[in-house]
C-alpha cells in the first residue's frame, strides 16, 4: 500500500509540474516518504498511517497551489502575448504613418525639384532666345559689313577704272 501510495504520489507529482529527470522525482518521493515514515516509527502502526494521510493532504494541498501557481503563470502569459499583440499593431500603426509622411514629402521634394527644373528649362531657354537676338543682329551686321566693304571695292574699281580711262583717253 505504502509503495502504491508513493507511486501515486510521483505520478501526481509529475503531472503538477514539468520534469526534467524521472529519477531524481523517484528519489525525491522516496526520501520524503522515508522521512514521513521515520517519524512515524515511533508509535504504533496508526501513527504512522495518521502521518502517511497528513503527508498526503499536505501533498494535495502542494499539488492544488502549484496548479493555481501554473494557472497564474499561463494567464499571465496570455496578458503578456496580448499586450505585445497590441504593442506590436501600435508600432505597425507607426510605422506606417511615417511611411505615409516620408512618401507625402518625397511628393512634395519631386513638386519642388520639378518646378526647379521647369524655371532652370525657362531660363535656359531665355538665354538661347537672348543668344540667337544677338547672334542675329552680328550676322546683320556682318551683311550690313559685307555690303559697305563690296561698295567700297566697287566705288574704288569705279575710280580706278575712271582715271585709268581719263588718263588713257585724256
Amino acid at each position: 500500500m505504502a509503495q502504491e501510495w508513493v507511486e501515486d504520489l510521483e505520478k501526481d507529482l509529475a503531472e503538477a509540474v514539468e520534469v526534467k529527470n524521472r529519477d531524481s522525482l523517484h528519489r525525491y518521493i522516496s526520501r520524503l516518504a522515508e522521512h514521513f515514515g521515520r517519524t512515524g516509527e515511533s508509535g504504533s502502526g496508526q501513527p504512522e498511517l495518521a502521518s502517511v494521510t497528513n503527508f498526503g493532504a499536505q501533498i494535495s494541498t502542494l499539488l492544488t497551489e502549484i496548479r493555481a501557481i501554473n494557472a497564474r503563470i499561463e494567464s499571465m502569459q496570455i496578458s503578456m502575448d496580448k499586450r505585445f499583440e497590441e504593442l506590436t499593431h501600435y508600432m505597425d500603426k507607426r510605422f506606417e504613418a511615417v511611411d505615409k509622411r516620408f512618401e507625402d514629402m518625397q511628393k512634395s521634394m519631386d513638386k519642388r525639384f520639378e518646378a526647379v527644373d521647369k524655371r532652370f528649362e525657362d531660363m535656359q531657354n531665355s538665354m538661347e532666345k537672348r543668344f540667337e537676338a544677338v547672334d542675329k543682329r552680328f550676322e546683320d551686321m556682318n551683311k550690313r559689313f559685307n555690303g559697305m566693304q563690296a561698295l567700297l571695292a566697287l566705288g574704288f574699281t569705279v575710280l580706278a577704272t575712271m582715271m585709268t580711262v581719263i588718263r588713257l583717253f585724256g
